[in-house]
């Protein structure tokens, strides 16, 4: 009865039943959006379990409100950022979510090309993405500039592909299929030609 007082309060009931709660309350929105693991879950669930030292209602919703913080904190979703690297040089730097997955984007800042694109080359990073995934360049109509020629990357070397001339009016929309490594890095540098006069 000591061991149940010591783990549960004075109500062990009462306290259960909080900390199927508080549990829930971290776990199911993991459940919802799909982008999970094991690791995510059962931190959640003992961090919650941890709220057992916490005595009062107000401490239990803070508790509550840090369960539901620490899951989007400790497992980012995917990213890119983008930079000018020069007039008619532009460098996507991505990384991918804790699950592999990525989020087709615009990446940040954007920079309008306003060119003919003739060139792009991919370079996996530190965290390799898994051999042979597969990239996308879209413009604003929704077509691939690169017709296709970006898919089955290598996981291990730098890869050019020449695209031949595709005008593009505004910025490009970087999309990766085909990785399942966890947080995997890479950059997509896009060599084009400016409009004349701009």
């Amino acid at each position: 009865m000591k061991i149940l007082t010591f783990i549960f309060g004075t109500s062990p009931r009462t306290t259960i039943i909080g900390y199927l709660g508080a549990i829930a309350t971290a776990v199911l929105p993991l459940l919802q959006d799909g982008k999970y693991d094991w690791n995510m879950l059962v931190l959640a669930a003992v961090i919650a379990i941890l709220s057992r030292f916490v005595k009062d209602a107000n401490k239990t919703g803070l508790a509550i409100l840090m369960l539901l913080l620490i899951p989007s904190v400790s497992f980012a979703a995917s990213s890119c950022t983008a930079k000018l690297v020069s007039h008619g040089l532009i460098e996507l730097s991505w990384t991918a979510h804790t699950d592999g997955a990525f989020t087709s984007t615009t990446c940040t800042p954007v920079y309008p090309i306003n060119g003919w694109v003739t060139d792009v080359v991919t370079d996996p990073g530190a965290t390799a993405p898994q051999a042979l995934y597969d990239i996308t360049l879209t413009d604003k109509y929704g077509v691939d500039v690169s017709a296709g020629d970006l898919a089955d990357r290598s996981a291990t070397a730098s890869e050019h592909v020449q695209i031949g001339g595709y005008p593009v009016y505004g910025p490009l929309t970087l999309n990766i299929t085909g990785n399942n490594v966890n947080a995997a890095v890479g950059t997509v540098a896009i060599f084009f030609v400016p409009f004349t006069g701009d």
